[in-house]
């Protein structure tokens, strides 16, 4: 069998990453982990005492979980650094204090719309009718409203069998038709429309 020179080029690269790899493996030997060069220089640094100057194999670990009692290490080594540093902790800032320029001011306190409209006006008669109705509204005067009409800065909204609803903005506003007999005897008819 003859080799052809495309042969003899993989053969040329086999024996030169073969010989790589026993050089590596043979000569130059097994590579010490960072963990283990970490330890062993921390403890035969100068700063270490003589008796505990050896040489630690340390094999590199996953950092532990947290555990539920963490919050309350973290606090105690806080304390004891305050202690160790002479810290007095009563004129120390709270960091997660929100300053008040950050926070909206609470908005004035408003009167009761929704109760001093109900308060203030009741619902006497209810027309009903192909274009939304007539609700009759007794006040300091009584005063016929169409859907979309305003009374006291509230607009009627709806009409329904027995009630009438307001809305003024996002407060909304529901009367209901009351139960007088005098009122029952009187009648309203529409003018003309």
């Amino acid at each position: 069998m003859q080799l052809t020179r495309e042969r003899k080029v993989y053969a040329a690269f086999l024996a030169a990453a073969l010989a790589a790899l026993a050089a590596d493996k043979f000569i130059l030997g097994p590579p010490e982990s960072s963990a283990a060069v970490r330890s062993d220089y921390l403890v035969n640094s100068p700063a270490a005492p003589p008796a505990a100057r050896k040489t630690v194999a340390v094999e590199a670990a996953p950092p532990p979980l947290p555990s539920p009692a963490a919050p309350a290490l973290l606090a105690q080594r806080m304390e004891q650094v305050a202690r160790d540093q002479q810290l007095n902790l009563d004129e120390a800032h709270d960091v997660f204090h929100t300053p008040a320029t950050w926070v909206k001011p609470a908005a004035p306190a408003q009167p009761d719309l929704q109760a001093a409209f109900a308060a203030k006006h009741r619902l006497v008669a209810l027309l009903k009718s192909s274009r939304g109705g007539i609700a009759v509204v007794a006040g300091q005067s009584r005063k016929s409203l169409r859907i979309g009409q305003q009374m006291d800065g509230f607009t009627l909204v709806s009409i329904a069998e027995r009630s009438a609803a307001f809305r003024s903005g996002s407060v909304a506003v529901e009367l209901q038709l009351i139960d007088d007999p005098q009122l029952e005897s009187q009648s309203i008819t529409p003018s003309g429309r």
